[in-house]
């Protein structure tokens, strides 16, 4: 059996029997996987307060023909801390959400441990954490190779960044200059603003991608634009998302935020 150190952050876990834990995780090799802790819940030592969804950690395992076995951890830094904003709190979990859901496990996936780690520093740092959902959104999907690249018509083949106005349409998918007539459904017209933001999100570095920005007034409607999305192309609800909508709409300033929002991986 093979014992390997690894930086990892933890996605979520699921208990087993009375005091094991499976862990799912994202490690810096890029990969998403899950592993079994033996005793976790009732440790005090080698998993104390290491295994709270999205906390940094370095940890120990062993392959074996059975999956992985943790053996150690040590933690470096918790990205929810139980001090941030309820709408800061949202935006972490529909990360994670994101990752546990649609992230495929075991295949490599190039730079997603760094933009994880980058974002969550970046929510640590500053008040904007719908800009940086936005942001985060976009990478992870030319990341994945889910979204196109934003650069021509989908009927007359011109460039969107000649065009004023553009449309980004679901059903069925295609980006087009905005005076076409269209048939279909959820359609969402941008202007060139938009377009730079979606391609700064393909191109730019990760260090240098948090310097985009969205104009205020038009993140609510390109968040649910990315939102529905992601509920098409994948056929899962994304729960998280509701629960900040509703954060979003002051509804839950008097409310603490439901368990069910941290179990929002099932």
């Amino acid at each position: 059996m093979n014992e390997q150190c690894v930086r990892a952050i933890v996605l979520g876990t699921r208990d087993v029997k009375e005091i094991d834990r499976v862990v799912f995780f994202l490690e810096d090799s890029d990969r998403k996987r899950s592993g079994f802790a033996k005793g976790a819940k009732h440790s005090k030592k080698r998993f104390v307060n290491t295994l709270e969804p999205l906390a940094l950690i370095q940890l120990v395992y062993k392959e074996t023909p059975r999956g992985l076995w943790l053996q150690d951890s040590k933690l470096e830094r918790w990205f929810i801390t139980g001090s941030e904003s309820r709408k800061h709190l949202g935006v972490k979990h529909i990360i994670r959400e994101v990752l546990l859901r649609f992230l495929p496990d075991d295949d490599p996936n190039p730079g997603i441990f760094e933009l994880l780690l980058k974002t969550l520093q970046s929510l640590c740092e500053t008040s904007d954490a719908i800009n940086i959902l936005i942001l985060f959104l976009f990478r992870f999907g030319f990341v994945q190779g889910y979204l196109p690249t934003f650069e021509r018509c989908s009927v007359c083949g011109n460039e969107l960044a000649r065009a004023k106005k553009w449309v980004w349409q679901l059903t069925p998918f295609r980006t087009t200059c905005a005076f076409h007539r269209l048939s279909g459904t959820l359609k969402w017209e941008w202007d060139l603003e938009i377009l730079r933001v979606i391609q700064a999100a393909h191109t730019w570095p990760v260090d240098h991608l948090w310097k985009v920005k969205v104009s205020r007034w038009k993140r609510k409607g390109l968040l649910k634009n990315l939102s529905t999305w992601l509920e098409i192309t994948f056929h899962q609800e994304i729960k998280s998302f509701k629960w900040l909508e509703r954060i979003l709409e002051g509804e839950l300033d008097s409310v603490r935020l439901d368990s069910s929002l941290q179990k929002a991986s099932g």
